[in-house]
Parts: structure tokens; C-alpha cells; sequence
């Protein structure tokens, strides 16, 4: 075991990115992404973590859920240390051991063997089954520290504060060493860590920029026009759709509301939006127009007439 301490980045900046991307010894795993290597992350594939880590790191958006765990960690943290009677602190250092590195949200001050991980969700709630995802993030923290159990402080989906424990488990670890390095070692040799399907972004993402020709078997020509059927029923239903909602809005006209049988059954409010006019902000200041303008290349999939 090479358990060692690393100097965190702000958390979610590039440069954490990339420490929980390479080091020298070549492709690492966060703690948090062992779960969609094992099989077990319902929001990622074996195939989007394989072909985002074969591309260069980058930083991600803030959405709802992460802010939510930004605001409310130091609080659930509290918590924790008035619950378990010890000091807490959030460590300045992130711990690798071989090709797993780990961010704790807190451990004890003095007994050092204490990790707590905090978490708010709006699917769990207390007294069910631990998160199979959460399990896999503990093995990990674990096996990067060189402890034995993790603490999780948890805000519930019906509001609850409460706490869970997982212990370590010696055969999940070592399973879990062995998924890791297969898929680390396939990163390192820049390949998928197995034959699978893709969808077609993730194509886009894995090959960027396509070249040349490759000749297809006769099920490609196949596929080609079920494509085309399944675009032309698509346009067929949109307007359907349009036609039905036409006939609706004039049976309501200038009322708000429609019922049947004294039932409300259809509604038709005005909504009022805004939005940011940035083709009128550069054309009123040109100047700013490179400055402030990003450009990004995707493909696109088409037939070919």
C-alpha cells in the first residue's frame, strides 16, 4: 500500500480535475467514479467516464444538485461533530493510493481514523438501503486512507437528518483494485477498456474529427431508411400535435381556462419571459465580439440523398 497526501486544488477547478485525471503513473480514479466503473452509477455508463477520460480534463457546470451539496455540507458537518461529540475538519490534502485518489468531505481532527462523508439527495431516505453508488465511494475512501469505516451524514429526501456506516470490505476492495487497474490500464494504452456500443455523441466525443471513408455492410442501408420512416412519423405526429392544439386554443380563444362538465381540462396562460439579447449587446459593441464569443465543433450524423 502507497497511501500519500496531496496538496487540493480548489475543489472542481481544472487543476483538481486533473489530479483526479493523471499522475505520472498514468490514468487515476476519483472515489466518486468508482461506482460507474463497477457497474453501479444510474447517471453515468462504463462508456462516458472511458471516453472522458481519454480526452484532456475539463471543468464541469454547477447544476442544482451540486450547489445544493455546496451550501449545505458545512452544516451537515456540524451536525456531525455535535452528534459524534469530536471535532471535524475538512482536509486541505487529497490521498491517492495507486490508481485511486479520494476527497473527504471531513475527518476527525484528532481521531484521524473518523471519515465523515456528507450527503443531501432527493431520492434516498433514511432506514433503506445505503446507495449502492455511496458503498463503491466508501470502499475507495477507504483504501486511500487506510481506514475502516466511513460515516455518512445525511439530509433525506423527506428532510431528515440522520447517519449510516459502512465498514470496510476486503473482497470489495480487492474487486475493486482489479476493475481499476483493467480500465486504467486501457486508458493508459488510450483504448476503450472493452468492446461496447455507443451512442452516437459519445462517438462524437471519442472521435471529434472524422476522415476518410469506411464501407458499410448492407445493414447500414437498412438502417438508413428505418431512419427515414422514423423521421417521416415523427413529422407526421408533429403535426398532428399542431393540428390539435390549433383546434383547442380556438375552441378557447379568449378564456383562460376550458372545462367539461365543470372540470378544468385545459389551460392557456401567457408567460412572460426574458432573456439575454447577445446579438444586440455585439452589435451595439462590436469590440467585445471575439473577447466574449466561443466557438464549438460537434458532428452531425446525415444521410446522405
Amino acid at each position: 500500500m502507497h497511501i500519500k497526501q496531496i496538496t487540493k486544488p480548489t475543489h472542481g477547478s481544472l487543476e483538481w480535475q486533473q489530479v483526479r485525471h493523471r499522475n505520472s503513473d498514468g490514468c487515476v480514479v476519483g472515489a466518486s467514479e468508482v461506482s460507474t466503473i463497477m457497474g453501479c452509477n444510474p447517471y453515468e455508463t462504463l462508456a462516458d467516464i472511458a471516453i472522458r477520460k481519454l480526452q484532456p480534463p475539463q471543468t464541469t457546470d454547477t447544476n442544482d444538485a451540486m450547489v445544493r451539496g455546496n451550501v449545505l455540507e458545512p452544516a451537515l458537518i456540524t451536525h456531525a461533530e455535535n452528534v459524534m461529540g469530536i471535532e471535524l475538519v475538512v482536509p486541505d490534502v487529497m490521498y491517492n493510493n495507486g490508481r485511486f485518489i479520494a476527497t473527504l468531505d471531513a475527518r476527525g481532527r484528532y481521531e484521524h481514523a473518523v471519515i465523515v462523508e456528507a450527503k443531501t439527495n432527493n431520492h434516498w431516505a433514511l432506514g433503506t438501503e445505503l446507495p449502492i453508488a455511496w458503498y463503491w465511494q466508501a470502499q475507495a475512501q477507504m483504501y486511500c486512507t487506510d481506514t475502516t469505516a466511513v460515516h455518512f451524514v445525511v439530509l433525506d429526501k423527506n428532510m431528515r437528518l440522520g447517519f449510516d456506516r459502512v465498514a470496510r470490505d476486503e473482497d470489495s476492495i480487492a474487486s475493486m483494485v482489479h476493475h481499476v487497474e483493467q480500465f486504467c490500464a486501457a486508458i493508459d494504452e488510450e483504448r476503450l477498456p472493452m468492446e461496447m456500443d455507443l451512442t452516437a455523441p459519445q462517438v462524437g466525443l471519442l472521435h471529434p474529427q472524422g476522415a476518410g471513408e469506411v464501407e458499410l455492410d448492407g445493414t447500414a442501408l437498412s438502417l438508413i431508411e428505418e431512419w427515414g420512416a422514423v423521421k417521416d412519423a415523427l413529422k407526421d405526429l408533429e403535426n398532428k400535435e399542431k393540428a390539435i392544439k390549433d383546434a383547442l386554443a380556438n375552441m378557447l380563444r379568449d378564456s383562460e381556462f376550458g372545462t367539461v362538465s365543470g372540470q378544468r381540462v385545459l389551460s392557456f396562460k401567457t408567460l412572460t419571459t426574458k432573456r439575454f439579447d447577445t446579438k444586440a449587446l455585439l452589435a451595439d459593441f462590436p469590440q467585445y465580439n471575439d473577447k466574449y464569443t466561443t466557438q464549438s465543433s460537434f458532428r452531425v450524423l446525415r444521410a446522405v440523398k
